[in-house]
């Protein structure tokens, strides 16, 4: 039984997807501590900044795999 990837182009749409909704509800949640007053809500805001920086860099590392590889080796230097 061999381990398969298939949907690439929908597994990264998703990443994406999770990116921009947790983006939105990171702003969303600042934007209510901010008015309410709630360094509770500003803390798990920032917090949740830091989660979406991770997806964001995993979408990044993701799209950056599926380029061709260059022509040169830096090893090779």
């Amino acid at each position: 039984m061999g381990h398969h990837h298939h949907n690439k182009d929908v597994n990264e749409k998703n990443l994406l997807i999770s990116v921009l909704l947790n983006l939105l509800i990171t702003v969303v949640e600042f934007i209510g501590g901010i008015f309410s007053n709630s360094l509770a809500l500003i803390s798990d805001a920032t917090h949740n900044l830091s989660d979406t920086l991770a997806l964001a860099l995993s979408y990044i590392a993701q799209r950056i795999s599926k380029r061709a590889p260059l022509a040169f080796s830096l090893c090779a230097i």
